[in-house]
């Protein structure tokens, strides 16, 4: 069952799981964003670049996809002190496990002409 110590929560988890849902309630993105002009809806988990998303946040994303709703990830990269936000795709260097080594990090900041 999904966890909340809201009672009235409780009830309609247990009534959805027994009708035969799977019921989530974590792995919610972090943003909402609605463009002013057009309506358009975007949801956003943002995440350090070197971090993943966790097991219920790609459900939740997955989900997203099923039902056609934009879901992005936006990893955002500290650099000194420029703010970088990559969407949807982290740069390689951050793709293996673990954080940047010092010749790494170097190296990007070269490629970034900092």
């Amino acid at each position: 069952m999904a966890r909340t110590s809201n009672e009235c929560e409780k009830d309609v988890i247990r009534e959805l799981e027994f009708a035969g849902y799977r019921v989530y309630k974590r792995g919610w993105p972090d943003l909402i964003a609605v463009d002013k002009e057009t309506d358009e809806v975007r949801f956003i988990e943002v995440k350090p670049v070197t971090k993943k998303l966790k097991k219920y946040q790609k459900i939740v994303k997955d989900i997203f996809g099923m039902v056609g709703l934009k879901y992005e990830v936006f990893y955002v990269e500290r650099i000194g002190n420029r703010v970088i936000v990559h969407i949807n795709e982290k740069p390689d260097i951050y793709k293996k496990h673990g954080p940047p080594t010092k010749k790494e990090y170097a190296k990007r900041l070269k490629e970034l002409e900092l």
